[in-house]
């Protein structure tokens, strides 16, 4: 930068300050904290100092303003959409529920909280029946991690390399997606 930028950047810096607060920032939000705003507002104070022609007829402060109230609305619009679309895990389902999504999550690593391992290891055996090779494979594979075992345990039981098994559950989850009661039950 040159030094009549830099000088104009100086004089002018308290305009990203007046802006903020015409703008409005809004603590909690992702990216509209004020420390935020001040750094996009003082990247736009130097883009208007960079830019700035005097031969167009504004003053400095006058283009400064539009190009600082510019990027700040971008930023506050981004801020927006991108907020609208983040999923908090200890939000609440909905209004009539107290259960979050961190709880479906919770529950969802644990499947012994909603099903007895009797039950769960009969579901399997259930869905093996309907499945051959490296799919009922994965299967056992999976009713064996249940009770406990390691992959490498595993393998040894089988006479394969410890990745065989890995690779034998992620087959046999991909299939039983399509059983729903099983769905949940492959992820523990």
């Amino acid at each position: 930068m040159t030094e009549k930028e830099q000088d104009l950047i100086l004089t002018h810096l308290t305009l990203v300050e007046s802006l903020i607060y015409q703008v409005g920032y809004q603590k909690g939000v992702v990216g509209m904290e004020f420390e935020d705003l001040y750094q996009i507002g003082c990247i736009a104070l130097c883009k208007a100092a960079a830019h700035y022609r005097p031969d167009r007829g504004a003053t400095f402060k006058t283009y400064a303003c539009r190009v600082i109230r510019n990027m700040l609305q971008d930023h506050r619009e981004h801020a927006s959409y991108i907020q609208n679309r983040l999923c908090y895990l200890d939000s609440p389902l909905s209004s009539d529920e107290g259960e979050s999504y961190l709880d479906i999550i919770h529950d969802s690593q644990e499947p012994d909280a909603y099903l007895s391992e009797k039950e769960l290891l009969e579901l399997l055996n259930r869905a093996k029946s309907n499945y051959n090779g490296i799919t009922k494979k994965g299967i056992e594979a999976i009713a064996l991690k249940y009770q406990g075992y390691s992959n490498a345990e595993i393998a040894n039981l089988y006479h394969v390399k410890a990745n065989h098994i890995s690779a034998w559950i992620s087959r046999a989850r991909s299939r039983l997606k399509a059983d729903y009661p099983l769905t949940d039950l492959c992820y523990s």
